[in-house]
């Protein structure tokens, strides 16, 4: 079985009887603090509508910060949520198809550190946002902080309470345009870390596994019918993650 269980639940909702009828699917998502996150999970829940209304399937999104709705869907008090990166948590079910990438990027004031590598962040005070995992891409000794909100972490930053943030470069900068004055992103430094895929995550609940195999069948008839440029061209998205 690989780390990610696609091939267990596939084999497990095969099983799973017709006459299971789904109607609804409660979505979780981070909590909105910006007009990038808003922009953002926008997208990714107009993904996930045009995957299931179009069949007869509610989607209803509920905010949460990250880390409770990791948390929801493992206990099967959500159908799943938005943003999730493979590996994270191997109790939620991660479908074959991302619908997004991330470029993972290091910021820190320029000159605080000697960039070569990412050697450079060996106990130094680094932050990404609560329940993204992504001490998982440094690997070395950090003093990792985690915290709930973007904006708190730039602040935190800008007042050197901490060394380095960690998090998909797009956010960073939208977040920087939403502190308004409060953080310079002239002063700044980013350094690539890592490309990551962000998938929807499911419960492992019965309707959790119809709902990720539904959403692996229908990806692929959106993607070929270009229905999904047309979103990301809409949302004004800069990565098409499906180009290559």
């Amino acid at each position: 079985m690989s780390k990610d269980n696609v091939r267990t639940f596939l084999t497990e909702t095969q099983k799973l009887s017709l006459d299971i009828k789904v109607e609804d699917f409660l979505l979780t998502t981070e909590i909105p603090q910006n007009l990038v996150s808003k922009h953002s999970s926008s997208l990714a829940y107009e993904i996930l509508k045009q995957v299931y209304e179009p069949i007869g399937i509610e989607v209803k999104l509920e905010f949460v910060p990250y880390k409770r709705a990791v948390h929801m869907v493992m206990n099967n008090r959500a159908d799943g949520m938005l943003d999730n990166y493979r590996g994270v948590a191997s109790n939620m079910l991660i479908p074959q198809w991302h619908y997004a990438v991330q470029q993972v990027n290091a910021v820190f004031k320029k000159n605080s550190l000697d960039w070569q590598d990412s050697k450079a962040l060996i106990g130094k005070k680094v932050a990404w946002v609560r329940g993204f995992g992504f001490e998982r891409y440094i690997p070395v000794d950090t003093l990792s902080i985690e915290n709930t909100y973007r904006s708190s972490a730039l602040k935190m930053l800008a007042k050197d309470r901490i060394d380095v943030y960690i998090d998909d470069k797009v956010e960073i900068l939208k977040t920087s345009e939403s502190l308004q004055g409060e953080f310079d992103l002239s002063q700044y430094q980013f350094e690539y870390l890592a490309t990551l895929k962000l998938y929807p995550a499911f419960s492992t609940s019965a309707k959790g596994r119809k709902l990720a195999r539904i959403y692996d069948q229908r990806m692929p008839v959106l993607l070929h019918s270009g229905k999904l440029k047309q979103l990301y061209l809409k949302w004004g998205y800069p990565v098409f993650p499906f180009d290559n």
